[in-house]
């Protein structure tokens, strides 16, 4: 058991069996949580990141703004951040904050609700997983396909949407990413930086 660390800089692992407390993660430090490693009271502060892999658990997690948290929905991860209570608990996630190499990874099958991907943030959808009220900002980072389901409003305020294969209104800004599935269809798409890529020809587009 590891009780009351302080990480500024260098990385803490919390194997299987072992427990961390009372973690406190600044400027370049990153807690990595493995799968069956438990960790409680962890604050993330600026620049700092918690990992979370699929089969770990995070609890009564501190994330405070320009905290970054990687995890994925097979991850267990409760706490609160800038919006107020976030949980990532049996496949669903909701309120999850994304910024400055933050992460989340929703799975095949699972969900995520009240989504924050801002500058540095990273929301990857994967083929059957569903992710709602998505608030995209500036910088954010969205990957996905036409065989996930998301929706919510770009860093302009528009509402985009993917779902039943028809993706609309998507802007995919540098660093995000879209692949069409054969048989489906894109209307509206602005590319700004980003990768559209269309399944069915094999090849891809790419607008800098």
């Amino acid at each position: 058991m590891k009780i009351r660390t302080t990480l500024n800089g260098g990385y803490q692992y919390v194997h299987n069996g072992g427990t961390a407390s009372d973690t406190v993660v600044n400027s370049d430090g990153w807690q990595i949580v493995k799968n069956g490693g438990v960790a409680g009271n962890t604050t993330v502060n600026q620049k700092g990141r918690l990992q979370v892999d699929a089969g770990g658990t995070a609890t009564n997690v501190t994330l405070k703004q320009g905290g970054a948290l990687v995890t994925s929905t097979a991850a267990t991860v409760t706490g609160i951040n800038r919006l107020g209570a976030f949980s990532v608990v049996e496949g669903k996630a909701d309120n999850v904050v994304l910024e400055n190499g933050g992460r989340l990874d929703v799975l095949t099958g699972h969900t995520a609700t009240n989504t924050r991907v801002d500058d540095g943030g990273t929301l990857d959808v994967r083929n059957g997983g569903t992710a709602t009220t998505v608030s995209m900002g500036n910088g954010g980072v969205l990957l996905a396909d036409s065989g996930a389901a998301v929706s919510g409003t770009r860093s302009d305020g528009k509402a985009f949407s993917i779902g039943g294969g028809q993706a609309d209104a998507l802007m995919l800004e540098k660093g995000s990413s879209f692949t069409l599935n054969a048989g489906d269809t894109a209307t509206d798409t602005t590319v700004n930086g980003g990768l559209f890529t269309a399944g069915h020809t094999g090849g891809h587009h790419h607008a800098e």
